[in-house]
């Protein structure tokens, strides 16, 4: 493949003061490399685009927290899907790698690679004929290029909080049309109870209540692979996604509402402060059940 620019930036706080917590926002970029060609519409890609979060998260390096921003379009690869979530009948050539069809390919028809694109009544548009397919090696070099390139800085951020601290706090930021939060202000994932210790999740719940935020949790979007593969409570990882309605920060046509924008900003660094605080308090709580020597196995063991 060619060469490309670079396709995600870690945004790092200029002091030397660690925190705790680690921000990313997977789905916000629109970069597609010249070599690779969609059939998926503009209005496709921005539907499942979460443009304009990254604006959200401006202020959070000053408090410390690393932002890892991913800059590539997701019709090219969805870092915030598994690898196994391909279906291989969808390419060219034999699929060397297990696979698995989940409700995100069979409903959505996304997965590690779009292949449809759900219209407005709820069908599938197929993006590739028997001419357009990709092939094999296509989708094997994206992940090696794009995907597993973004999962391994996450881990280096995670794993540099955790040598800081015993622990460490990923906070995943998303967005959807408000109809699909139904018609609520954001949503919280945690794999169900799964990926987060629950004091962290109430206190989660209990700032988003006080500020008069109508939040929902786990449904529909429990988490994808980005806190499902680098969360393990037990060991001392919580891993949270936040979902924000969109038009908390865009006007009607989906362009940035600066005045909006502004207060979510204020809202998210609110939000960063009560985290600090809460992680300060509670370090006992949110470090390993179980002493373990050095760091859990899924960030590596080297130091950063």
């Amino acid at each position: 493949m060619p060469d490309t620019p670079q396709t995600f930036m870690t945004h790092l706080p200029a002091g030397s003061v660690v925190s705790p917590l680690v921000f990313d926002t997977p789905h916000s970029g629109s970069y597609i490399p010249a070599h690779i060609v969609t059939d998926a519409t503009e209005t496709e890609r921005d539907f499942l685009r979460d443009a304009h979060v990254e604006k959200l998260l401006t202020a959070s390096p000053a408090q410390n927290i690393p932002v890892l921003e991913n800059l590539l379009d997701r019709v090219v690869i969805d870092t915030n899907s598994e690898e196994y979530e391909v279906d291989p009948r969808s390419f060219t050539g034999h699929w060397p790698l297990p696979s698995r069809l989940t409700r995100n390919i069979t409903i959505r028809g996304l997965g590690l690679i779009a292949t449809s694109m759900k219209q407005a009544d709820g069908s599938l548009r197929p993006i590739f004929n028997e001419q357009t397919k990709l092939t094999t090696q296509d989708v094997l070099e994206r992940l090696d290029r794009y995907h597993r390139p973004y999962h391994a800085a996450l881990r280096g951020l995670l794993a540099r909080a955790f040598d800081a601290h015993g622990y460490a706090i990923h906070i995943n930021f998303h967005s959807s049309p408000r109809a699909a939060l139904k018609g609520r202000d954001l949503l919280i994932g945690n794999l169900k109870g799964k990926s987060a210790h629950p004091d962290l999740t109430h206190h989660i719940q209990a700032f988003f209540h006080m500020n008069g935020m109508n939040f929902g949790e786990n449904s529909p979007y429990p988490g994808g692979a980005l806190i499902r593969r680098h969360s393990a409570p037990e060991q001392g990882l919580h891993g949270i996604q936040i979902e924000f309605a969109r038009d908390l920060f865009t006007a009607a046509d989906g362009t940035y509402d600066h005045h909006k924008g502004e207060m979510m900003i204020l809202f998210v660094t609110s939000f960063a402060q009560s985290l600090h605080m809460f992680a300060d308090a509670h370090q006992g709580r949110l470090r390993p059940q179980v002493p373990q020597a050095g760091r859990p196995a899924i960030l590596g063991m080297d130091s950063p």
